[in-house]
């Protein structure tokens, strides 16, 4: 497919999206609903005019609505904060369902790697990402995982339906 204005427009308002929720999320531990609605927004508004067939639009929101499903499901058995399960699946719609399977994947490698980096930061007594340890005397690290999602939705991107 050649790459529209409208494409090149769509992709770099997401690559700042993807940038601000992980920027959040690492700083204040939440991604912002107004931001995840924009995305869903504009998403509905700009890939029938960016060159998305109905095809890929609709297996685009079926994977997405799974993708929010099973994320609000493990924000519920309290394994991951619920922005999280929100913007993986707008990160999903965004992808297109013919990459959600990589972007999971890629984000589980991401945040396995950032996971892996703030334990050992923490290790070494510099943790960010625990400042509440000293109230309660434990140390319990949260993992910020929009930096994750995000990293792996930019890394995914370009062989969706937008280039």
């Amino acid at each position: 497919m050649l790459t529209t204005s409208l494409s090149l427009l769509s992709m770099t308002g997401f690559t700042a999206a993807a940038v601000l929720a992980a920027t959040s999320d690492f700083k204040r531990k939440t991604i912002p609903n107004g931001l995840v609605l924009t995305l869903l927004a504009g998403f509905l508004l700009l890939a029938p005019g960016s060159g998305w067939t109905q095809a890929e639009i609709t297996g685009s929101l079926l994977a997405g609505s799974i993708v929010v499903f099973v994320g609000l499901t493990i924000h519920a058995l309290g394994w991951a904060g619920a922005g999280d399960g929100k913007y993986a699946a707008v990160c999903t719609l965004w992808i297109g369902a013919t990459q959600a399977l990589d972007f999971l994947f890629l984000t589980t490698v991401f945040g396995a790697l950032f996971t892996m980096t703030l334990l050992g930061a923490n290790r070494l007594g510099w943790s960010p990402l625990s400042p509440r340890g000293h109230e309660t005397g434990s140390r319990q690290i949260t993992i910020p995982y929009g930096f994750a999602l995000s990293a792996a939705a930019l890394f995914v991107i370009p062989q969706s339906p937008w280039m």
